[in-house]
C-alpha cells in the first residue's frame, strides 16, 4: 500500500505544481482527480491512524477548493457563450451580474488555494522522515512541510476555517 500511496502523492504534488493561474482549468481538474485517487487509496486505513484521518480531511478540503474553482471557470465560460449568443440585449445586465458573481467567488477560492500553497506541500509521503512541526524550513528539501496534525490553527488545512 505504501508504494502505491507514495506514487499517488508524488503524482498529486506534480499536478499541483502545474497550477500557475486561476485559468489553468485543465491543470486544476487533473490535480483534483489525482487528489481524489489518493484519498480513495487512503480511506480504508483512516481508522488506524489519526494522521491518515487528517490527511484525508486535507485531501477533501483540497478537492473542494479545486472543484469550486473548476466549476466557476466552467460557469464563466457558459455565461460568456450565452451572452454572445443572446440576441436580446435586455439580458446583458443579468449576464454581467452573473459574471461578476462568478469572478468574485472564484477569487475567494483562488485565495484559499494560494494559502494552501503557501503552507507547503499537501502531503509528505516520501522516504525522508517527516518533521514534527512546521518551522518555515527549506521546502525544496522536504523540511518544513506539514504532515498530519502539524497544520497550525488558522491555516487553510486546519479544521476551523472562516468563510
Amino acid at each position: 500500500m505504501a508504494p502505491l500511496a507514495r506514487r499517488a502523492a508524488k503524482k498529486l504534488n506534480k499536478r499541483l505544481s502545474k497550477i500557475k493561474a486561476v485559468e489553468d482549468d485543465k491543470a486544476i481538474h487533473k490535480a483534483r482527480i489525482a487528489g481524489k485517487k489518493l484519498r480513495y487509496l487512503m480511506e480504508p486505513f483512516d481508522q488506524y491512524s489519526v494522521e491518515c484521518k487528517k490527511t484525508i480531511a486535507r485531501l477533501k478540503r483540497l478537492q473542494d477548493i479545486l472543484g469550486v474553482i473548476h466549476d466557476l471557470n466552467l460557469i464563466r465560460k457558459d455565461i460568456s457563450r450565452c451572452s454572445k449568443k443572446e440576441k436580446n440585449h435586455s439580458l446583458a445586465p443579468g449576464f454581467l451580474k452573473l459574471a461578476r458573481l462568478a469572478n468574485s467567488r472564484r477569487d475567494v477560492f483562488w485565495k484559499r488555494w494560494r494559502q494552501c500553497q503557501k503552507w507547503g506541500q499537501v502531503l509528505y509521503l516520501d522516504s525522508r522522515p517527516a518533521p514534527q512541526s512546521f518551522e518555515g524550513g527549506d521546502t525544496s528539501s522536504g523540511r518544513g512541510r506539514f504532515r498530519g496534525n502539524d497544520s497550525p490553527a488558522g491555516s487553510p488545512w486546519s479544521e476551523t476555517r472562516g468563510e
